[in-house]
């Protein structure tokens, strides 16, 4: 059957298209599906919880609990009326709610088509401390070995993680049935975009502020430690009205006020690059611990493409995939050795590094470069 009678519903609690990394992740899976010349449709949950955020707990609770409802309905009618129709249905879930994970599994029964699960971090060694503890996550990644068809995972180390963990499980999975796909973005639009044109010199880090406030916090401490104050800082990414008052305080403390800017609103992909091409360096600081070391950041693969200089720390997976290609420059996870590798390097421009990393960005992260092998995955 040709990829045109197939049927791709990507299914999820992502924010939708207004979102940083996953949403950018997902746009770009849609496209090399779109050229695969798959039917794609996005379902996603997150909106739902925006519109009732405001609302009373006691209050919000029925409309959430109806709307969840009206969205599986729609989801499960899509489903049946593309089987219909004669078409093949994938179910490409990226998520991590057991409840939905178990209403994809009672779908996938009743209208005989297939699941893929996509992996992009893997939760229970990321958040510990939370109240929902490794056996419960580890219970619903067992579920996940045994009830979905395929996999998809961001990096080798969370397939190999997962491959490990649920090794009772994952013996039944079959080399075929598992992918690797990094961080993609379009390296190209990128790289054509118009820079951001500034009286002064600015270095950025761009990130979901409120979910890695403390790598925004060493950032502007290793800013406040420049020599160089001929400079500006930008920290872009959506951030919540309490982080944005503790940045903002943090900044106030350190009297650097004046050189520290804050973009929280939803930026559009063009203004975006365009901040990341007129940056004169784009910043990554990664602490030495098991989420850091799992993956492969997304913010790196726009950073790369941008031709801007990057910084970022020899970490895990980053460490392994950048170190010798001389793309990139390293620092360790210290506010002192961040400051020193900025002042040095700031100054003058690397032509060399910047195309070493584009060109790396290229090859590698470029959603083009995934197309063909992405098809072939995914046939039915």
């Amino acid at each position: 059957m040709s990829s045109s009678k197939v049927k791709v519903l990507i299914v999820g609690h992502f924010p939708y298209p207004k979102g940083l990394a996953s949403s950018h992740y997902i746009f770009y899976i849609r496209k090399i599906l779109k050229k695969s010349r798959y039917s794609v449709s996005i379902y996603t949950f997150s909106s739902s919880f925006d519109k009732f955020k405001s609302l009373n707990r006691l209050v919000k609770l029925p409309f959430l609990v109806f709307s969840y409802f009206c969205f599986n309905v729609a989801l499960l009618s899509n489903i049946l009326y593309s089987r219909f129709l004669g078409s093949k249905v994938i179910i490409y879930y990226y998520g991590r709610s057991k409840v939905q994970f178990k209403l994809l599994v009672i779908f996938k029964k009743l209208s005989r088509s297939k699941i893929v699960i996509h992996i992009s971090e893997y939760e229970p060694c990321f958040y510990p401390s939370k109240s929902l503890d490794h056996k419960q996550f580890s219970k619903l990644y067992d579920d996940f070995a045994t009830y979905a068809d395929k996999f998809v995972f961001i990096s080798s180390f969370v397939k190999g993680y997962f491959l490990s963990k649920h090794n009772h499980k994952a013996l039944a999975i079959r080399p075929e049935a598992m992918y690797v796909l990094p961080p993609i973005t379009d390296s190209y639009k990128i790289l054509s975009s118009d820079a951001l044109i500034r009286k002064k010199k600015y270095i950025l880090y761009s990130a979901n502020l409120t979910e890695y406030t403390n790598d925004a916090i060493f950032i502007i401490k290793a800013f406040s430690h420049l020599t160089n104050e001929n400079v500006d800082l930008l920290l872009i990414g959506r951030a919540n009205a309490k982080t944005l008052q503790r940045l903002e305080k943090y900044v106030e403390i350190l009297n650097i006020s004046k050189r520290v800017f804050f973009i929280s609103e939803y930026l559009s992909n063009k203004n975006l690059f365009s901040h990341l091409r007129g940056a004169s360096a784009l910043l990554a600081p990664l602490d030495d611990n098991l989420r850091n070391s799992s993956r492969f950041p997304y913010k790196l693969a726009q950073y790369m493409s941008s031709g801007s200089l990057v910084i970022t720390s020899p970490v895990g997976e980053v460490g392994d995939v950048l170190k010798g290609t001389n793309t990139v420059l390293f620092s360790q996870y210290d506010t002192y050795d961040f400051a020193r590798v900025l002042d040095a390097n700031l100054p003058k421009k690397n032509n060399q590094l910047s195309l070493n990393s584009i060109n790396f960005a290229k090859k590698y992260f470029d959603y083009r470069n995934y197309i063909s092998s992405f098809q072939s995955f995914l046939k039915y």
